[in-house]
């Protein structure tokens, strides 16, 4: 379990996709039982529009992808801030200040900087790549 959340090892391409894949699962395994569990307690379907599910399901996700994002970016040596926003949308669903209507060109900018840094942190080869080029 400490290695689910630990921050400061490294995490190669392949490790960073399967734990990725792994984390989205249990995501929504959290997800479906978070919603019938709704369902038990207010006998209303959960909706996503409800703050409090957002922010919960948010929270889940946080935690969730956090430390592999930080064991990737140590990888790669990708300074922590580049991740500041892409962890704060974690937080704030772009789906959220979709509906509001503010600020629409922004949130298009946000997207492609959200793209961009997944891509970088899923494609680059890092610490882990290089070591295992030497000992061939």
């Amino acid at each position: 379990m400490l290695t689910f959340i630990y921050f400061t090892t490294d995490t190669g391409r392949l490790d960073y996709f399967k734990s990725s894949i792994l984390r989205s699962l249990v995501a929504f395994v959290l997800a479906i039982i978070y919603a019938i569990f709704g369902v038990i307690l207010t006998a209303d379907a959960p909706s996503l529009e409800s703050s409090s599910e957002v922010l919960t399901t948010s929270f889940i996700n946080l935690l969730l992808f956090t430390p592999i994002t930080f064991r990737r970016a140590n990888d790669i040596d990708f300074h922590y801030a580049w991740l500041a926003p892409l962890l704060l949308f974690i937080i704030t669903p772009v789906d959220s200040l979709l509906a509001t209507g503010i600020f629409p060109g922004l949130i298009v900018l946000y997207s492609l900087y959200m793209i961009v840094i997944s891509l970088i942190l899923t494609f680059k080869p890092g610490q882990i790549h290089k070591k295992w080029l030497r000992s061939r």
